[in-house]
């Protein structure tokens, strides 16, 4: 049973972060009074949030941007197939987040892949995955990215392979037509490394990007020796060479 205090959400407005997946395996912890609370909290610091029956639709210079969260395991395949459809409707870019696979699997679960090609037939845009707590690859389904997992962006596990992260940087251009039709183009799809970085007791926790790492803070790491070369080989054992960038 996990919680986390409230006053933790200003590490997400901190952070310039504007939309959350609430969808996860221990959002029902703590009942149906978790989900209040946390709805509550997030709606008092103005961030949006979609997952456990909410979506989300915000406009940006223009262009609406639609969100939707699923929880493999709380969600039946006609509700997930019956949210996409119906939030694609109302929105340019259709953003589909996905908690899904299983805990320290490099690679993704059939049942992944079977959910991230139906929210693509029904019209996402970029689908992006979590659970795993480790980096999984992309796929190009249809011409569309599925992210089958980002891996943790920070946190303090104990396993070498939990402290490396990912951000997708992806870009969306609307072009509208004289005849007024619409198309949305995905372009340059990348996966930045980030790196949980930690001392003895799991003491000052922090998130340091791949190109700032060296070989000194790895081998000072809490728990572990973490180098460049370790890290690098990890993420081209997962991640196609076109959508990884260590800069």
């Amino acid at each position: 049973i996990m919680r986390g205090k409230p006053d933790y959400v200003n590490m997400l407005t901190g952070s310039s972060v504007e939309v959350c997946n609430i969808a996860n395996n221990h959002m029902t912890d703590f009942g149906d009074w978790g989900i209040e609370e946390t709805e509550k909290l997030l709606d008092e610091n103005g961030l949006g949030y979609c997952g456990y029956g909410r979506t989300f639709l915000t406009e940006v210079k223009g262009v609406k941007l639609g969100f939707v969260g699923i929880n493999y395991w709380t969600t039946k395949e006609d509700e997930m197939r019956q949210t996409i459809s119906d939030m694609r409707e109302k929105c340019d870019i259709l953003i589909v987040s996905m908690h899904w696979g299983n805990e320290l699997a490099e690679y993704p679960t059939d049942y992944q892949e079977k959910w991230g090609h139906i929210a693509v037939d029904l019209g996402a845009d970029v689908v992006i995955g979590h659970h795993p707590h480790v980096v999984q690859g992309i796929e190009s389904y249809k011409g569309v990215n599925i992210v089958y997992s980002l891996g943790n962006f920070i946190n303090a596990q104990s396993s070498r392979d939990n402290v490396i992260g990912a951000i997708l940087d992806v870009y969306f251009d609307k072009t509208t037509q004289p005849d007024g039709s619409v198309s949305i183009a995905i372009r340059d799809p990348k996966l930045h490394c980030v790196i949980s970085q930690y001392e003895a007791g799991y003491k000052n926790i922090r998130v340091i990007p791949y190109s700032q790492y060296t070989d000194e803070l790895g081998a000072a790491h809490g728990e572990f020796t973490l180098s460049r070369e370790y890290i690098e080989s990890m993420l081209r054992s997962t991640i196609d060479e076109e959508f990884l960038t260590l800069d």
